[in-house]
């Protein structure tokens, strides 16, 4: 119990009692909350199984529930040193928690989820807010919801892969490499790539046009699960080695660096031909990236950086442009052009249209 400013009591309550208080009361329960139950939600799923799998584990797991009420009466059961204390809330409502409380509601009517509640263990929080306290009560409920969004990005940085990675661009390339949000950037002098920059070179070199337009569209779409598709593909781990990462994240700055100066006006160039090139050059920028590196052999660990790099720069981008640019244009010319590199189906109809591009790298 903490008693300063205000009576709170914290511990755990078991699933049961959870989700017995959401079929006593259903979407009531939440009344002060912001929101309610969100019903058959990804996270909600993952409660779910969680719950029914591993009860005991939950606690470890999860973030608990937090009650705001005006009116809390306690009773030890057993004395004094008891461990298990009944509360009875008045006017309660859970403030943050309410995706926990509604999915194990809906547990009660599932084969074994009545057994798997009963073993599980919740962190629980019931605070005892005065009605003069208005604005302490609504401050409670917005800072328990208020953080700093969590996103896909974010839990790829637990894949143990990625910190392979990391260590071996670290030690074999002085190269750092930054795969989690709020990360320090390197000094200018070192070079740097982020998790972002790794995803798109690998699949522009790959042989995924869904996957290119995703990195256009939706990066974070790549990382949702480390443990499927795509995301397993992308950073293949029979496969992908901080060299073959490095080569193609290289070719990939290459062929930006050579859309970025499509991007800039140059005096003689046919005005409308110009803006057509700018155009593409700014949204299309993902698909003829992939169009012209797509297959890319990034693999062969005896063949250096700088020997990759020497033939990648050798090869002329202007024509493969020309091509890309008169295709979409002949395809989709009246379409709005940033939709349009969102489009899986056009996108993979504009590269089946167009000649193949062979760097020459072996």
């Amino acid at each position: 119990m903490v008693a300063v400013p205000f009576n709170g009591y914290y511990g755990w309550v078991t699933g049961a009692t959870l989700a017995d208080l959401f079929n006593d009361h259903g979407e009531r329960l939440f009344s002060k909350n912001l929101r309610s139950g969100l019903g058959g939600t990804e996270i909600n799923a993952d409660i779910a199984e969680t719950a029914l799998r591993d009860p005991e584990k939950f606690w470890y797991y999860n973030n608990g529930v937090t009650f705001v009420s005006n009116g809390v009466a306690r009773t030890l059961r057993g004395g004094a040193a008891a461990e298990n204390v009944a509360l009875t809330i008045s006017n309660g409502s859970i403030v943050n928690g309410a995706q926990t409380t509604s999915t194990l509601g809906g547990l009660l009517s599932v084969e074994g989820g009545a057994d798997a509640l009963s073993r599980l263990k919740c962190l629980v929080r019931v605070l005892e807010i005065p009605d003069d306290e208005a604005e302490f009560a609504v401050n409670v409920t917005r800072f328990n919801n208020s953080q700093n969004g969590i996103g896909a990005k974010d839990f790829v940085s637990l894949d143990p892969f990625q910190q392979e990675l990391r260590r071996g661009l670290d030690r074999d390339f002085a190269v750092s490499y930054v795969i989690r949000s709020g990360e320090d950037y390197a000094e200018a002098s070192v070079p740097t790539i982020s998790l972002q920059d790794a995803t798109v070179a690998l699949v522009s070199c790959g042989v995924s046009v869904d996957n290119a337009v995703r990195a256009k569209d939706k990066i974070s779409s790549l990382w949702r699960d480390t443990r499927t598709e795509p995301y397993i593909s992308i950073f293949d781990q029979a496969r992908v080695t901080p060299l073959a990462l490095y080569k193609a994240v290289e070719a990939t700055r290459y062929v930006e660096s050579f859309l970025l100066s499509r991007v800039q006006s140059r005096e003689d160039a046919v005005p409308s031909t110009a803006d057509r090139e700018r155009a593409i050059a700014i949204h299309g920028n993902r698909l003829f990236t992939y169009y012209v590196l797509t297959g890319t052999n990034i693999w062969r660990e005896e063949q250096s950086l700088a020997q990759f790099m020497e033939k990648v720069k050798a090869f002329e981008l202007s024509g493969p442009f020309v091509d890309f640019v008169e295709t979409v244009f002949d395809r989709y010319g009246t379409s709005y052009k940033a939709p349009l590199f969102k489009n899986r189906t056009k996108c993979s109809d504009i590269i089946s249209a167009l000649p193949r591009v062979d760097l020459g790298i072996g």
